[in-house]
């Protein structure tokens, strides 16, 4: 499968690398509005092809898909125009900002036999598997406590009075979109959707939100969440059972887990790993779907970005969100 990227930071570098550990995966070429930071990005990264007009991308019938992680303000219209160009897509989190708009995407890669994935790693972590089915040996679980709180490298920019995008609402994220969505769709993957959501927002000078705090409740336990980016959390995140207890390094990866015992006991599950392993886990999964595989795991993928994103949408609103 021959995969386009859109955006040049990180993460696509990310995707690129992780790519290489999948089979039958080929990153056919790159796209940067600017031709000079494609022809760079795409020189850097030893993908023999690059494009500066969106367009012209599209067109070249060579491309089965898309990998697109640019600013999350404009996901909604690139992955429209991919679909409508007939190209498979996979779209960083949060793929979309409304469920209208999630609606429209998948209505369209359904009536063109489509794959369109959310890129959420966290559900196609090995480690997702091992926390569920540790679960059952800490016994009745009635809290539990999810935190994504990472120190922004782009901070100490805003402080200095800059506007980069992850501290600009224009932007359509902040913490809640960066951070907290992850934590959402762990809480979904773990204990499904909760029956009542309670929310609060902490907001920069600029409009984006800083930090947060959800509470999922369920008509058996109630689960705290956390996210931050002017701080770093530290301790991660815990699953507290009658019996022990669950705790996850990284949410965002699902590594770095250990099971505690009443006794005192620890036992290690999934230790931390290369994110770049983590992450072609989920490249696996998209071209298994491309290929027509696992059809009730996709179809359960597609759930839960409705779900993750109905719930962001009505934070957003609840907190007075500029978008």
């Amino acid at each position: 499968m021959r995969i386009a990227t859109i955006g040049t930071s990180w993460i696509t570098e990310s995707f690129i690398d992780s790519s290489k550990y999948v089979d039958d995966i080929d990153i056919y070429a790159v796209y940067s509005r600017s031709e000079e930071k494609s022809n760079a990005f795409a020189q850097k990264n030893n993908v023999s092809r690059y494009y500066f007009s969106l367009d012209e991308m599209l067109g070249d019938e060579n491309i089965d898909a898309v990998y697109i992680a640019s600013p999350n303000s404009k996901h909604f219209e690139q992955a429209k125009m991919c679909l409508l160009a007939g190209k498979h897509v996979i779209c960083e989190k949060p793929m979309v900002v409304t469920a209208k708009e999630l609606e429209e995407l998948y209505s369209i890669a359904d009536s063109r036999n489509l794959i369109l994935l959310e890129a959420m790693k966290s559900m196609h972590s090995d480690g997702l598997a091992v926390i569920k089915n540790a679960l059952a040996d800490i016994g009745e679980i009635r809290t539990a406590q999810i935190d994504f709180s990472q120190h922004s490298s782009k901070y100490a920019a805003y402080k200095r009075g800059e506007n980069p995008n992850i501290f600009n609402p224009e932007m359509c994220t902040g913490a809640l979109m960066d951070l907290g969505v992850y934590c959402v769709y762990f809480a979904l993957e773990i204990f499904g959707e909760p029956e009542n959501v309670i929310s609060h927002s902490d907001f920069l000078e600029s409009g984006s939100d800083c930090t947060g705090t959800l509470i999922f409740i369920y008509n058996d336990k109630t689960v705290t969440i956390t996210y931050s980016k002017t701080a770093n959390g530290f301790l991660g995140s815990r699953i507290l059972g009658e019996n022990g207890a669950i705790t996850i390094n990284s949410v965002s990866k699902l590594t770095g887990i250990k099971r505690y015992y009443n006794d005192g006991t620890t036992e290690e599950l999934y230790p931390v790993i290369d994110e770049n392993i983590v992450m072609s886990k989920e490249i696996e999964a998209f071209r298994d779907f491309v290929n027509g595989k696992n059809k009730d795991y996709y179809d359960y993928c597609r759930k839960t970005a409705f779900d993750s994103c109905r719930i962001i949408e009505n934070i957003r609103k609840e907190n007075n969100f500029s978008f």
